[in-house]
């Protein structure tokens, strides 16, 4: 499958899914990471330096290998050593924000990156390894598999103010307000948003490229709501598809 880092996803609306209920974990996690790693916050803030296992979790997964998605992972594995990930999705979003700088060079973004999701990056044995299981992270444990870039029908930042809301529909809670939220747990209450303004917004935005005709109220809808329907370009430079292809998304 394609990266979310790079591809972008589909909420479930658009994937032929049913809204789903909601998370049965609450905010809060005894491996809680506060801080988030969230420049959104105005600073990258103090991080929960986990490195103990989950329950259960006997067998970590490297670059490129898949593991349980019953687990919640707060580490991962680079050149046969554990080494914690922030894994609350502000530090995630943080980090996808961070490759995506036009301002930075691709090796720039990467170091940028593994600055926010590795609290120990200093110590990381091997750079383009530890971006490999970054990567693999942010797919939510899948492998990465290099594939033909599509348009995407989100943007994480742009996005931000009518995503939350339908996130937090499925959750049953803020999820900016709450204290710690898992990557993984977040990506899955995404893709179970069924309706509301997002999911009016994304619908659009994909009819629109693949050709098809708007019915009136959401040609209503564009006219009045231009700056929500039409997504930021930003295209890769020949040097970033290279650095990209190069860690296999």
């Amino acid at each position: 499958m394609g990266c979310i880092l790079c591809r972008g996803i589909q909420p479930g609306f658009l994937r032929g899914r049913q809204p789903g209920g909601r998370s049965r974990a609450g905010c809060r996690h005894p491996d809680a990471d506060p801080g988030g790693g969230s420049r959104r916050q105005g600073q990258r803030g103090p991080h929960c330096q986990t490195r103990g296992r989950l329950p259960g979790q006997h067998r970590r997964a490297g670059p490129g290998t898949a593991v349980s998605g019953w687990k919640l992972p707060t580490s991962v594995t680079v050149c046969g050593q554990e080494f914690a990930i922030r894994s609350d999705y502000r530090a995630v979003l943080d980090a996808i924000s961070a490759l995506r700088d036009p301002e930075l060079s691709p090796q720039e973004q990467t170091l940028a990156c593994l600055e926010i999701l590795y609290p120990d990056w200093k110590r990381l044995p091997d750079l383009s390894a530890a971006a490999q299981a970054a990567m693999v992270f942010i797919n939510c444990g899948k492998p990465v598999e290099a594939a033909v870039p599509k348009p995407a029908l989100v943007d994480w930042d742009t996005d931000a103010a009518i995503m939350a809301p339908a996130v937090d529909k499925v959750l049953g809670y803020s999820c900016r307000r709450c204290a710690y939220l898992h990557w993984w747990e977040f990506i899955g209450a995404f893709g179970c948003i069924g309706d509301g303004q997002f999911a009016q917004v994304v619908s659009i935005r994909n009819k629109r490229l693949h050709g098809k005709k708007l019915d009136k109220a959401e040609q209503e809808f564009v006219r009045n709501n231009p700056d929500l329907v039409t997504l930021p370009k930003h295209k890769l430079t020949s040097a970033e598809e290279e650095f990209f292809k190069s860690l296999g998304v």
